[in-house]
């Protein structure tokens, strides 16, 4: 073989890596719902956010087309009339080994990536302050919600927003005046329309856009407040007037959202919200404990997970919750 042979032999080993990648990406479409495109790439080369897919495919893919570039490069390399008229039999030797070394350790290098790419995502990404929560949770139902209007209103089972917590309304007592308390304010009433839009586009069809919350009733909601105006070992007056203010906000703003989503069915209420509370976007899971000291409210423990039979269990829990008294 000459080195246009070899050349051909790398192109082939990278459009084969490429077919591979497209081959991963069309078989997980759903999976990357929300992500930028460099979290697009990132997963298709490390590991899908599927429990049930393996390894395999990501090394073969990831084999094939380094090797790939590399033979044409080499190969550019070769031709090079330096490199060419001081070629010898043990550089040929020592190129081949080279090059079997680099694939073993491609192979190695991939299957440890996959396994890295796995362990972070059962783990989560930590989340350290709740404007910071609001933020992330705020951003990713955006992007959730622009996919949805681009596939004009013809939702995936993965369009889905699932909220638990006590009090939806993040930030709207701790930052009631902050651009991301009113993003987030704006994307759940966005996602509100958006419930109507996909029931008028295709009624009947089954790809009806998922949205549902799950907070606490009048009672929770009233002692939430109590203790955010006082303290937790010394909560305010029943009757306080601020108390009795926050309530009515937060009942008129769900309200408005069964309003804007033609039924009341997005809406769940139960006497009590556990402390740790979650919010499903989609693929994404963000979980955490919410904590109310007073005039201020702090969480715990917060992570963001990217997979899909993580959020799967999480919308399961939710389920049962909502059959609660």
């Amino acid at each position: 073989m000459n080195v246009f042979d070899f050349q051909l032999v790398g192109y082939g080993m990278v459009c084969g890596g490429l077919l591979i990648y497209l081959c991963l990406y069309f078989a997980h479409e759903s999976s990357f719902i929300g992500l930028r495109s460099k979290d697009v790439l990132y997963n298709l080369v490390s590991h899908v956010s599927d429990d049930e897919r393996s390894a395999g495919l990501h090394i073969i893919s990831g084999v094939l087309f380094t090797c790939g570039i590399a033979l044409v490069v080499g190969g550019a390399v070769i031709t090079i009339p330096f490199v060419l008229s001081n070629a010898t039999n043990v550089g040929v030797f020592l190129t081949a080994s080279g090059l079997v070394f680099g694939v073993e350790i491609s192979m190695l290098s991939f299957w440890t990536l996959w396994q890295t790419r796995r362990i972070e995502q059962n783990q989560g990404a930590e989340i350290s302050s709740f404007h910071g929560l609001i933020q992330c949770i705020s951003e990713e139902m955006d992007r959730l919600l622009d996919d949805l209007r681009a596939r004009k209103f013809n939702s995936t089972p993965l369009h889905r927003i699932y909220i638990l917590t006590t009090n939806p309304f993040f930030g709207h007592l701790s930052f009631p005046t902050e651009k991301y308390t009113i993003a987030f304010e704006d994307s759940l009433r966005t996602a509100s329309k958006w419930v109507s839009e996909c029931r008028r586009v295709g009624p009947g069809n089954g790809s009806e856009f998922d949205f549902q919350i799950l907070c606490g009733d009048e009672t929770a909601l009233n002692e939430f407040h109590r203790v955010f105006f006082g303290t937790p070992d010394q909560p305010a007056a029943v009757g306080n007037a601020e108390v009795a203010q926050a309530t009515k906000a937060v009942e008129d703003l769900l309200s408005e959202l069964a309003t804007k989503a033609g039924t009341s069915e997005i809406i769940h209420r139960i006497k009590r919200v556990p402390r740790i509370q979650f919010a499903v976007v989609g693929n994404t899971v963000f979980e955490f404990a919410l904590e109310n000291p007073g005039f201020q409210s702090e969480i715990r423990a917060a992570r963001r997970i990217r997979e899909k039979v993580m959020c799967d269990r999480f919308v399961e829990t939710f389920q049962v919750m909502k059959g609660l008294p």
